[in-house]
């Protein structure tokens, strides 16, 4: 586990346009065995410069997917698991890693 100059694991939470119950994240942000970073346009380096990715919940999930493929991330995210990295997915930010999305609305 690869960690920051502060001596803790770094989180990335992925902020993308329509981010939803961004206050579930903080506890952990007020934990200090932590350096968690919001991100939206810089993509950061792979584990193990990052420990874990945290996707959160969306206001429009499919909206927010297809940003998340456009901007990059899906492909971090990708090399991210294949280097052995954790991804976190809550809510819409859980569903975006299933395999497939359906919105019948």
């Amino acid at each position: 586990r690869k960690e920051n100059n502060e001596g803790k694991p770094v989180v990335v939470v992925v902020a993308y346009p329509h981010t939803a119950i961004a206050d579930d994240l903080c506890p952990l942000e007020q934990d200090e065995r932590f350096h968690v970073e919001w991100r939206s346009r810089r993509i950061p380096k792979p584990y193990p410069s990052t420990t874990a990715v945290i996707l959160p919940g969306s206001r429009l999930t499919m909206v927010d997917l297809k940003w998340l493929i456009d901007s990059g991330w899906a492909d971090f995210i990708r090399k991210h698991v294949a280097a052995g990295g954790s991804v976190l997915g809550l809510c819409g930010g859980y569903q975006m890693l299933g395999r497939d999305v359906k919105d019948p609305d």
